[in-house]
């Protein structure tokens, strides 16, 4: 009777809650001790050779929580639509959509606001910030985006046209640029064929960047979900399928969460390390930097924390201390993408969230819901033009929130890609190209810093949209003999862990 009592429900309960708990006190020693192992070596001078024997085990975490990606989003939203009812599918999804524009245009809208009140760009010289070494400029301008090339790709990555390849490469636009003097060795003369010149100049170039398509891989998702739970009897075994798969992915998490504390050190660390001039880069781009991080402030502060105690009617505080190792992991990753299965797991799991709305909502999410990154980037952009002393009137004041809003939906959520994009709020509102790269010498800092206010807009999107379809998610009772034979399963499970 004894060993009964010491193995219910409730003392499994309490032991795993004990456990998670430790796994993420864990984390956050982890990433302390990254921090301080940075710092602590930035005087050793490293090599790039040594750096990258430093970076090693924090490479290895990183490849293998990468590995999970692709499974977990996949069988994740095959189930999530297979599991809705015919017409709750289209309700959802439109109020999905809803939300996801409407925060990330009012991140844009706060961005926007404080630039105003502190103008950060006012009263610096661009050539004293100048701060990023001539080889991250020629890599970043080798990737700079041309903003009709950016939607005519999004547009394909959206529809590939093969499954198991978009799961390796996505499509990508790159703009031959041919000098003078080639012209000129091909028999040109550039002087009279200017025209030509710059038509060849800006010849598009089609190609395959390696890489999971993860939009490809959602539509697919969403499609086969879709048909799938229209099928009956006969689209069963594909679902049973896509369940356990994702599963065996979350099962694996539990265990490579256990590792996070070395890996996050250690990939920490090395971004510490790897940073020339800190001290002179923070002093000289201050302003810029509090201005980012207010607005990443007030937008989780006030904008998601009000919407989610509006709607959800809970203290979004306690709702966000579950997401704590969601949020570790990412100051680690740097990449909401890589994330996403423990995000999934918190949001699941900690925040108790209807999986059938997590299933498909969060990697959707991962993928176009940018708040953290369309507020970077209307900051950046107003941070430029006041650098340059442009003046910034109400149109283009408008023109670079929705612009903002725009580029980041299908913005990849990995280091430096929100800072490409930039380049095309720029264009799209005539402001000067030409200072853009200088940001890179503090986007380690604030990546991390819109990936965690990314993260925490799909968590409370999850939360809100399942409160706004609580008659859509009617649980049937087949789904629910099935969750209860999940629930016995998982607490065996956890009894054998303890």
């Amino acid at each position: 009777m004894a060993n009964c009592r010491a193995c219910s429900p409730a003392k499994i309960g309490e032991k795993l809650k004990n456990k998670q708990n430790l796994q993420v006190l864990l984390t956050l020693v982890g990433v302390a001790a990254g921090i301080a192992l940075g710092f602590g070596l930035r005087a050793a001078n490293l090599s790039q050779e040594q750096l990258r024997y430093v970076a090693l085990p924090g490479t290895l975490f990183l490849r293998a929580l990468n590995s999970m990606v692709i499974p977990v989003i996949v069988s994740s939203i095959i189930c999530g639509f297979a599991a809705l009812k015919g017409t709750s599918k289209g309700k959802i999804l439109l109020k999905t959509m809803v939300y996801y524009i409407m925060t990330t245009f009012l991140a844009a809208i706060t961005g926007v606001l404080l630039c105003l009140a502190l103008k950060p760009g006012v009263g610096i010289n661009a050539s004293d910030v100048n701060v990023t070494s001539s080889e991250a400029k020629a890599k970043l301008i080798s990737a700079s985006p041309n903003a009709m090339d950016a939607l005519h790709d999004m547009l394909m990555n959206l529809v590939p046209e093969n499954v198991f390849k978009a799961t390796m490469y996505k499509y990508k636009t790159e703009r031959v640029s041919l000098d003078d003097i080639n012209m000129q060795l091909k028999g040109f003369n550039t002087s009279s064929n200017t025209t030509l010149l710059s038509e060849l100049k800006n010849v598009a170039k089609s190609q395959q960047l390696e890489g999971p398509n993860y939009m490809g891989l959602i539509s697919l998702g969403i499609i086969f979900g879709c048909v799938l739970g229209n099928m009956g009897a006969e689209g069963r075994v594909i679902i049973d399928f896509s369940s356990e798969v994702f599963k065996l992915t979350t099962r694996i998490i539990l265990y490579l969460m256990w590792l996070a504390p070395v890996g996050l050190a250690f990939l920490i660390a090395p971004n510490i390390i790897k940073v020339e001039n800190l001290e002179d880069t923070i002093e000289k781009l201050g302003i810029y930097l509090v201005t980012v991080i207010m607005g990443f402030s007030v937008h989780l502060l006030f904008s998601l924390s009000l919407i989610y105690f509006i709607i959800v009617r809970k203290n979004p505080f306690i709702f966000f201390a579950g997401m704590s190792q969601a949020l570790l992991t990412m100051l680690g990753t740097a990449s909401s993408s890589v994330t996403l299965p423990v995000t999934m797991k918190c949001v699941e799991e900690n925040n108790k969230v209807d999986k059938r709305i997590t299933s498909f909502l969060l990697p959707i999410g991962a993928t176009i819901n940018m708040d953290g990154t369309a507020l970077y980037e209307a900051v950046s952009a107003i941070f430029i033009a006041q650098l340059n002393g442009y003046p910034t009137d109400f149109g283009t004041l408008v023109t670079i929130s929705f612009t903002a809003t725009a580029a980041s939906i299908g913005t990849a959520g990995v280091p430096m890609s929100s800072l490409i994009t930039i380049l095309i709020v720029l264009q799209a509102c005539g402001l000067p190209t030409t200072d853009w790269y200088l940001l890179l010498s503090v986007d380690w800092i604030l990546s991390r810093g819109q990936g965690l206010i990314n993260i925490l807009g799909d968590s409370v999107g999850a939360a809100v949209i399942e409160k706004l379809s609580r008659d859509d998610l009617i649980p049937s009772s087949a789904q629910e003999n099935e969750e209860e034979e999940e629930n016995l399963y998982k607490t065996n499970y956890d009894k054998n862990l303890v």
